[in-house]
């Protein structure tokens, strides 16, 4: 039992260790792709559960969230993206996991619950796909609600506003964190699904809208 646990100790070690050595790849080809501007990543709690929910305009948002952080994070990625292998083993190499798109993805939801419940941190995108007009948000998914419900993690609110072209500026804003409790949903009169939806949703306008005033000053 005392090897097991050893070896279980090195392959978290090795595997931590190539999330960093991954994330310095990513963040060289990322900044100079791009001018990248963070802001609020002090409300990013240093410790505990976390889940981070972002505006979706783009496939790199993951990329820049997880490169714009101190706290090594997980994320769920379409499972396309996995099929070229090169870009797979890169995804994977820093935490991110597939999720198949229109449907109940149960494995994934399994996988992130347990990584809340090992206090990591995991990255979501509530509208599900990305907003390719770049106005506003796409009506939210289930997903980001229940798994803010189900876990008690903290959520951090994110605005991301690009353009994602070369040498673009891209603002990312993290705000104040909360949590989805059952007492204030029930306060609020409504289930913990529908509180937990449609407070992701105004926190995360909220922080757009906060992200959207810093583009027009800078």
């Amino acid at each position: 039992m005392h090897s097991v646990n050893i070896v279980n100790l090195k392959k978290g070690v090795n595997k931590l260790r190539m999330y960093y050595i991954g994330r310095f790849a990513v963040r060289l080809v990322m900044r100079l792709f791009f001018r990248i501007s963070v802001c609020g990543s002090e409300c990013i709690p240093k410790q505990g559960a976390v889940i981070i929910c972002s505006r979706h305009i783009s496939n790199w948002d993951p990329l820049l969230i997880g490169i714009s952080m101190k706290r090594a994070v997980s994320f769920m990625s379409k499972e396309e993206l996995f099929r070229f292998k090169p870009l797979g083993m890169l995804i994977k190499s820093v935490h991110g996991f597939p999720i198949q798109r229109g449907g109940n993805d149960r494995a994934a939801i399994k996988t992130a619950l347990q990584i809340l419940s090992q206090d990591g941190i995991l990255v979501v995108f509530p509208e599900g796909s990305r907003n390719r007009t770049g106005d506003g948000l796409q009506p939210l998914q289930r997903g980001a609600a229940l798994l803010a419900s189900r876990s008690q993690a903290s959520v951090v609110p994110v605005g991301i506003v690009g353009p994602y072209r070369l040498f673009g500026r891209v603002h990312i804003r993290f705000g104040e964190p909360f949590v989805i409790s059952a007492d204030t949903a029930k306060e609020s009169g409504t289930s913990i699904a529908e509180y937990a939806k449609t407070t992701i949703e105004s926190r995360l306008l909220a922080i757009l809208e906060e992200t959207l005033h810093d583009t027009a000053n800078s």
